[in-house]
C-alpha cells in the first residue's frame, strides 16, 4: 500500500489548495482555447465548402430563405409548438 505523506498544519494546507486552483485555473483556460480554436476551425472548413461546392451553398441559401419566409408570413393566430 502507498502511503501518503501529508503535513498537518495549515500553512502547507494552504498553500497546496492554491497550487491546486491555480492548476485547475491553468486547465480550464488552456482547454477553452482549445474548443474555441476547433469551433473556428469548424466554422472556416464548413465556409470553404459551401464556397467550392455550389449545390451545397444552393440548397443551404434555399434552406435558409425558406425559415426566414416561414418566420416573417407566419399566422399570428396560431400557436406554434415551442421547442
Amino acid at each position: 500500500m502507498i502511503e501518503a505523506n501529508l503535513p498537518n498544519d495549515i500553512y502547507s494546507s494552504l498553500v497546496t489548495g492554491v497550487v491546486i486552483l491555480f492548476g485547475l485555473w491553468l486547465v480550464m483556460l488552456v482547454f477553452r482555447k482549445l474548443v474555441g480554436a476547433a469551433l473556428m476551425a469548424g466554422l472556416a472548413i464548413g465556409a470553404w465548402v459551401l464556397w467550392n461546392d455550389p449545390s451545397i451553398l444552393r440548397t443551404a441559401g434555399e434552406t435558409v430563405v425558406d425559415h426566414v419566409d416561414q418566420w416573417r408570413h407566419a399566422d399570428p393566430h396560431y400557436e406554434s409548438p415551442r421547442w
